[in-house]
């Protein structure tokens, strides 16, 4: 400590500076450490003086290919470390200094490459301005160097913290830069190392959270597969940045999500339902609430797999309203996309006593996007058990008969009454609750009832042309999702945080 006190005074920055411009290659690199040393020292880093005497001595020996690999190595630790700091950045960028991290990429010093890319990241990280014109300069094909087999575990876990600092912050790179850097991701992805896996998974997860190109792009290099694996990984710093980019992937197209559901994410997601970790739960939940607006097919895996129980008892939560949301969501889309048979699952499991005790809730009266989400299911509900009665020569009443049950009647008053135009881009609360409330009303006596079972539909209030239609006014997967059936929840949050600084 004693050696690093005495550079406090003008004297002694004078006397470091000396020593890095000495002819003996031991001051040159004991000045240099001295110097790295000094901005590991907080609150009180070096004054400005110091840097901009010493910089450009490190400079040029991080550009002297006749300097010795322990020396560069030290300029590069030493430089990578000023760089930690987005006030020194700017002097840094005007000296050249990211140029010079750049062109020791091509060395072959694998100590140096790690430093430099460590230098390269926190440079990157600093703004979006010299985040574009490291890519720019080349960066990631550069970058792509440094898989080898003999690469040191260290150097790895350099590159995958610039890979997170050149996909961290919106907007993203372009999708050509994206494409690139997948190649690294990829490899990255199957390391064993927490910390580059933490930090890949964080990368992926900001690259599948803007747009459903970029979530095609990590599809079509065949990410799904590994991510699935490290949904139980042991350490939420990878398992939850993995499970939020797996919930974007699934917020793609039907192809998006069958690329995950076959590689058996389904186990994992439901063992994450009772996760003591609310971020944890309420990001399986919506990964759910992604696939049940898929297809047919997809709807029935979620069914197969016994989640349906657990979606209709997250409905009962009182502490955690953000999962409950999302569970809303995830039967809102089952009961809307789902085949008449699946949908008479949900009913026969209360569906609707469900859906009507939560319209009634505090929560829900003081959320009027979920009533409405509540009561479009409702009504998608209704038209399907009229499908289905059709087809099996029923009577199409059974679900009309479980609303009066709940005690729909009072509840969809109530929400009349109170009146509500919360939507501008379709109906409105009190529209939907009064036409549901309509359909509960005209249930009629038990003779006509008869009648209609033998063939008299007259008075059956069907609507034959949008038994199938799903609703197309909430959000759907990405912001540039071209899936009209994946209808996202209406929370949806990061649930990673972390900024991994050099």
């Amino acid at each position: 400590m004693s050696t690093l006190l005495v550079c406090e005074s003008s004297t002694n920055i004078a006397a470091v500076c000396q020593r890095i411009n000495s002819e003996s290659p031991e001051e040159r690199s004991s000045g240099t450490t001295m110097i790295r040393q000094m901005f590991l020292m907080e609150p009180d880093p070096p004054a400005q003086r110091l840097i901009e005497s010493a910089c450009p001595v490190l400079l040029r020996f991080l550009d002297d290919s006749h300097a010795s690999d322990a020396l560069q190595y030290e300029c590069a630790r030493a430089l990578a470390n000023i760089a930690s700091s987005s006030r020194h950045i700017p002097y840094l960028i005007n000296l050249g200094v990211a140029g010079a991290f750049l062109r020791k990429l091509e060395g072959m010093s694998a100590r140096v490459f790690g430093e430099c890319l460590r230098g390269l990241g926190n440079i990157a990280g600093d703004s979006l301005q010299h985040r574009d014109d490291i890519i720019t300069q080349g960066v990631i094909p550069l970058l792509c160097q440094c898989f080898r087999p003999t690469t040191p575990q260290s150097v790895h876990r350099n590159s995958a913290r610039l890979a997170l600092s050149l996909c961290r912050d919106k907007p993203l790179p372009a999708l050509r830069v994206i494409r690139q850097l997948l190649t690294p991701l990829l490899w990255l992805i199957y390391s064993d190392d927490q910390e580059i896996l933490a930090n890949t998974c964080q990368a992926l997860a900001a690259i599948t959270d803007e747009g459903s190109k970029r979530i095609e792009a990590v599809v079509e290099v065949g990410l799904p597969h590994r991510l699935v694996e490290l949904l139980p990984h042991p350490s939420p710093a990878v398992s939850v940045p993995a499970l939020k980019c797996i919930g974007n992937i699934l917020s793609g197209d039907e192809r998006c999500t069958q690329a995950v559901l076959d590689n058996g994410p389904l186990p994992s997601l439901r063992a994450m339902f009772t996760n003591p970790d609310t971020s944890i739960r309420k990001g399986a939940v919506f990964a759910v609430s992604n696939i049940t607006a898929g297809t047919v097919a997809q709807i029935q895996a979620v069914l197969d797999a016994g989640m349906l129980a657990d979606l209709l008892g997250f409905l009962e939560m009182v502490d955690d309203p953000e999962t409950k949301s999302h569970a809303i969501w995830a039967l809102r889309n089952a009961a809307s996309g789902g085949s008449p048979a699946q949908i008479h699952m949900m009913v026969e499991a209360g569906l609707i006593r469900a859906f009507v005790r939560l319209l009634g809730s505090p929560m829900i009266l003081s959320r009027p996007k979920l009533q409405r989400v509540i009561l479009v299911a409702l009504q998608d509900v209704l038209k399907s058990g009229n499908s289905l009665a059709r087809v099996h020569q029923q009577d199409g009443r059974e679900y009309v008969r479980q609303l009066i049950g709940a005690d729909a009647v009072s509840v969809l008053r109530r929400l009349v009454e109170v009146g509500s135009s919360d939507y501008d881009d379709g109906e409105s609360i009190t529209t939907l609750a009064q036409t549901l409330l309509r359909a509960v009303m005209e249930q009629p006596p038990e003779s006509e009832r008869s009648r209609s079972h033998h063939g008299n539909n007259n008075n059956n209030n069907e609507d034959d042309d949008n038994n199938n239609n799903k609703e197309a006014d909430e959000p759907t997967g990405g912001p540039e999702s071209n899936n009209p059936n994946h209808a996202i929840s209406d929370a949806r949050q990061g649930i990673v945080t972390g900024d991994h600084a050099g």
